[in-house]
């Protein structure tokens, strides 16, 4: 699979289960801190949710972990 999409043009390929996953921990971490924040938290873990947040809700960028 990696070789046909780099064959096809891709210059690269990430699994992003695991980097979601991270970004998951960070963010209960971030938000059980106790530290006050901007709520609703929303994790960045979904590139189409972040474009969403920028193309049509750009006041929530800051809400973003």
């Amino acid at each position: 699979m990696l070789n046909g999409l780099l064959k096809i043009g891709f210059q690269a390929v990430y699994e992003t289960a695991k980097a979601a996953e991270i970004l998951s921990d960070y963010a209960r971490q971030h938000i059980s801190s106790g530290e006050k924040r901007v709520m609703p938290q929303i994790s960045s873990a979904c590139p189409t949710i972040l474009r969403l947040i920028r193309m049509r809700f750009p006041k929530l960028i800051p809400n973003v972990t």
